[in-house]
């Protein structure tokens, strides 16, 4: 069954801005080979963070809007993990 998700990554943010572009591309092909549809992308954007995070202080946020089977979800999470410039991700199913 195909639900809506939110998905927020950040990403480390000794990348640079080109980098950090590039990055959000391979996402979308992995989220995509995961099964997902990306409904929304918001562009990487460099911010403070509210506590440190593996000796971070600061991270590119991208948030993506998606929908997908809920039998995939552990598939992408999976990928994501192996994914080297990711700090911490979130994925939750949005609200009905």
């Amino acid at each position: 069954m195909n639900r809506d998700y939110e998905l927020t990554i950040l990403l480390k943010p000794t990348l640079e801005a080109k980098d950090a572009d590039k990055e959000v591309k391979s996402l979308v092909s992995v989220i995509e080979k995961a099964g997902a549809e990306v409904i929304k992308k918001n562009d990487p954007e460099k911010k403070q963070m509210a506590y440190e995070i593996a000796k971070f202080t600061e991270a590119y946020y991208v948030y993506f809007e998606l929908k997908m089977d809920s039998l995939k979800v552990i598939e992408l999470e999976t990928k994501l993990k192996l994914q080297d410039n990711i700090i911490r991700y979130l994925l939750v199913k949005k609200g009905e």
